[in-house]
């Protein structure tokens, strides 16, 4: 239930060079690892910025999938994974689907975590808007990659809601 940005400052201390987990490392005898301003730790800051909508969506999901359809799959000798991939994922798709759109729509727009995480490198949509508007105030060029990213989103979202109700007749 913390800020976002706190999250994002509390990864630093984590993954900095004189951070928690190289020290925890050191002493296990591995040298100090270079964890701050990487793709993974971008994709850490992404993860926590994401993991909690996913999983309340998943929870909701998951409450409202029919139990009859799986105690029938156990009755017809299915086992737990084929169950799971057989009964439970198609049951839950809507949702998995959404909590992924919404996952992918609230990474896409962040800058947060590609700068104080991965150090501004890949350089992300975000980040060029902001760089864009910042060096030289080129505020149709902004305006551009802003539109591209509404354009994108917008397509995304539109064939993520297709695939998650397609055949479905309720």
């Amino acid at each position: 239930f913390t800020s976002y940005l706190v999250r994002v400052y509390s990864w630093q201390i984590f993954l900095s060079d004189a951070g928690i987990i190289n020290v925890v490392l050191g002493w296990l005898g591995l040298g100090p690892f270079n964890l701050l301003n990487t793709v993974v730790a971008t994709m850490l800051g992404y993860v926590t910025l994401g993991f909690p909508l996913v999983v309340l969506l998943q929870l909701f999901s998951l409450i409202f999938v029919d139990r009859t359809l799986i105690e029938a799959a156990h009755n017809m000798r299915c086992g737990r994974l084929r169950t799971v991939f057989a009964v439970v994922i198609p049951s839950a798709r809507v949702g998995l689907v959404i909590a992924a759109l919404f996952s992918f729509i609230l990474c896409f727009g962040d800058f947060v975590s590609p700068i104080y995480l991965g150090g501004g490198d890949p350089t992300t949509l975000s980040i060029l808007i902001t760089d864009t508007t910042k060096s030289g105030q080129q505020w149709p060029r902004a305006a551009v990659i802003a539109l591209t990213m509404i354009a994108t989103l917008m397509v995304v979202a539109f064939l993520a809601v297709r695939f998650a109700y397609k055949g479905r007749t309720k």
